[in-house]
């Protein structure tokens, strides 16, 4: 059921209102060689390896080694749509998936019209054209109306699979307890600020049903650690059913990116 409960805190509401006057209108990246238009496929690393975030929840009231600490914001960012992970550093490379408008990357070596770089949860070599990659303030400049909001569930979605509790070793549960509470109150500020958009009603409601299946995998991770009983069910059934629906929700919602 979707819900609308609290208002944002000045911190959040600052922010958000900042990203919304900030972003500029303008239409997407023109298309090169390595970003493509029209795709059918699309098996996205970054969906399976989550990748976005611009780390600007309230991580400054609760700190938490395991999700909030390792997700990083970078320096430099994926300024186009559709754009290629590449297996080396050419357009005749294996495409590996496909970046998130918005995700940060790390750029380990320049080689020339390529970068080698590091993405958030990919432990393999990735390359991206240079044309692709920029400041904070390019993304911001390549906004559409939407990514302020997607940008936020992005964010939600990468805490989520940086939160999950199935394979900690020496599993604190009361700490545990507490970040997915503080994540859950996240999700009810970004139900809240989804809901006040401006965006069309289909929006809102597409962007509501995602923000909502997060929820229920946040609660399906809760349900892990206080029911032991029901651990088992909970990683090998419940949660990666959950993690499929979503999946093929998500995909729908690259338009509002």
């Amino acid at each position: 059921m979707l819900r609308h409960l609290r208002h944002f805190s000045p911190m959040i509401t600052a922010y958000t209102l900042i990203a919304v006057l900030s972003a500029g209108f303008v239409a997407d990246v023109t298309v090169t060689p390595d970003s493509t238009s029209n795709r059918t496929d699309r098996q996205t690393i970054s969906l399976l390896q989550p990748g976005i975030a611009s780390a600007q929840a309230e991580w400054e009231t609760l700190k938490f080694t395991n999700a909030a600490e390792d997700l990083w914001a970078g320096e430099t960012y994926i300024t186009g749509r559709d754009v290629n992970m590449r297996s080396g550093p050419g357009i005749d490379s294996e495409s590996q998936g496909f970046f998130r408008f918005g995700e940060p990357v790390r750029i380990k070596e320049d080689l020339g019209d390529w970068y080698k770089v590091e993405c958030r949860g990919s432990i393999i070599p990735i390359y991206v054209h240079k044309n692709f990659v920029g400041s904070w303030s390019d993304v911001k400049e390549k906004f559409i109306p939407g990514s302020d909001c997607m940008m936020m569930i992005d964010n939600l979605y990468d805490c989520l699979n940086a939160a999950a509790p199935f394979y900690t070793k020496g599993l604190d549960r009361e700490r545990k307890l507490k970040e997915i509470d503080h994540y859950l109150d996240v999700i009810d500020k970004t139900y809240d600020y989804i809901e006040s958009s401006k965006l069309p009603p289909e929006a809102v409601k597409e962007m509501l049903q995602a923000v909502n299946m997060i929820e229920d995998m946040f609660k399906c991770q809760r349900r892990f650690v206080t029911e032991p009983e029901q651990a088992a069910n909970m990683r090998d059934e419940a949660y990666p059913d959950l993690q499929v629906h979503f999946q093929k929700h998500y995909k729908t919602l690259e338009k509002y990116r």
